[in-house]
């Protein structure tokens, strides 16, 4: 069947992309979940800024074509942690090279 893009009343997708814009790190670590628009929101957002850093669940359904995005088992809380820490330390050219890969197919798809 279609997919219905329902907004939820407490926020906006333009508030939600200036979040995601000011957002060094967006992390989404669901356990289990249907199709989650987050993630690929976080990236568009960033498209014209500094780069950020996506951090996934690896049981998102992003988590299948975002390549750019740093994948945790979210039960898995050290790797979690370590991931965060990742983030913080990354290079500004790696975190770059993530979003270009990301863009990819945020845009084309």
């Amino acid at each position: 069947g279609a997919v219905i893009y329902m907004e939820l009343p407490t926020i906006t997708l333009a508030q939600r992309l200036q979040l995601w814009r000011r957002a060094y790190a967006a992390v989404f670590t669901s356990v289990r979940e249907g199709l989650n628009t987050y993630p690929l929101e976080a990236v568009f957002a960033r498209r014209n800024v500094e780069p950020g850093v996506v951090v996934l669940s690896e049981f998102a359904s992003c988590s299948r074509v975002l390549n750019g995005a740093i994948r945790v088992n979210p039960w898995h809380t050290l790797e979690l942690a370590e991931a965060l820490g990742r983030c913080l330390t990354m290079s500004e050219a790696e975190r770059d090279a993530r979003r270009q890969r990301d863009m990819e197919f945020v845009i084309n798809n």
